[in-house]
């Protein structure tokens, strides 16, 4: 018994490893190659691993606090202070004694940082050719060509000295708008765009007939030829089960009228009166066969009478027969009429 146990660990120390994602540790190890860079002088290159650390572990507040210290460096204080005003605001989740005064850094860079952004507001106002207000639909802004969200349009942003650009453009704009605005620290300043939208393409009307009635639709040629042909093929089945019934139920009665006689003959009368114990076995089986006797008669009195009548009249229908659809609330129903 003890080498299959030894065969089954080595087996185990041979089988590979399968690789799990774990995005804590891959934001660690972001992280730690984002230092690894800055301590370097490289702030722009660490600036990105800084990014992604956040996005797979936002609870890891030292690659926030880089980021907004590598933003400040680059003279990026747009992206800095909101790096430093979201430290602030998770800090307020936390009391990890590591990131005790924290919370006074990241209130006091933002303040540091203030006056030297400008502020930039742009409005956009969206009508249709001939001047009517239009809706936003199908247009999308961008500020230095990132989209900007509707909720920001008309609302203060703060942005770094310097050329900024405003687009306009979409599917349904006429023709694309564009303005651009030079800032400086302390500015505030509006940039205000007016688009043309093209109205939306119309949809055809719908044809006459869909009221809710019936709607009846001419079958001519083929489809008569094929309604004919399917007559008959009911008919002929009809037919066909009838009979198979009909001499089904001529076997039941021949089983039902044994079984009687046998009992007859057990007992000694017709009445089956006074009859021994072992009739009722007789009894059971002229029973059973009367009740199939009469089901398979009806079936086939019912199945022949049918297809007789699918045939005798399949010849002397119109030459136009017509399928009527009546819509309903579920959908629609459909019946043929000769």
């Amino acid at each position: 018994m003890l080498f299959p146990a030894l065969a089954v660990a080595a087996l185990g120390a041979f089988t590979p490893c399968v690789a799990h994602a774990d995005p804590v540790s891959d934001a660690k190890d972001l992280f730690t190659r984002g230092r690894e860079m800055r301590a370097k002088g490289d702030c722009a290159g660490a600036v990105p691993l800084f990014r992604k650390a956040i996005d797979l572990y936002p609870e890891g507040l030292g690659s926030v606090r880089n980021l907004a210290e590598c933003e400040e460096q680059l003279g990026h204080y747009a992206s800095a202070r909101r790096a430093w005003l979201d430290l602030k605001r998770a800090l307020l989740t936390t009391d990890d004694k590591k990131y005790e005064g924290w919370s006074q850094d990241a209130e006091a860079a933002a303040a540091r940082l203030a006056p030297k952004l400008a502020t930039l507001t742009v409005d956009v106002s969206y009508a249709t050719p001939d001047g009517q207000a239009a809706l936003s639909k199908g247009v999308t802004v961008t500020l230095d060509g990132e989209t900007l969200a509707p909720a920001l349009v008309g609302t203060p942003l703060e942005r770094d000295p310097g050329h900024h650009v405003v687009r306009a453009a979409g599917d349904r704009v006429q023709e694309p708008q564009q303005n651009a605005v030079d800032l400086v620290a302390g500015d505030n300043k509006h940039v205000a765009l007016r688009v043309v939208v093209k109205p939306p393409t119309s949809l055809p009307e719908p044809p006459p007939g869909n009221a809710m009635g019936p709607i009846e639709h001419p079958v001519e040629g083929g489809a008569e030829e094929n309604t004919g042909s399917a007559r008959k093929t009911v008919a002929w089945v009809a037919i066909g089960v009838g009979a198979a019934s009909l001499v089904g139920a001529g076997v039941s009665l021949g089983v039902r009228q044994a079984a009687l006689s046998d009992a007859q003959n057990a007992c000694g009368n017709t009445s089956l009166t006074n009859c021994p114990p072992s009739v009722h076995d007789d009894v059971s089986r002229g029973q059973t066969a009367s009740t199939m006797f009469t089901v398979l008669g009806i079936v086939g009195v019912v199945g022949l009478t049918t297809g007789i009548v699918l045939l005798a009249t399949g010849h002397g229908h119109s030459q136009q027969s017509r399928l009527i659809i009546t819509p309903t609330l579920g959908g629609a129903s459909a019946a043929w009429r000769f």
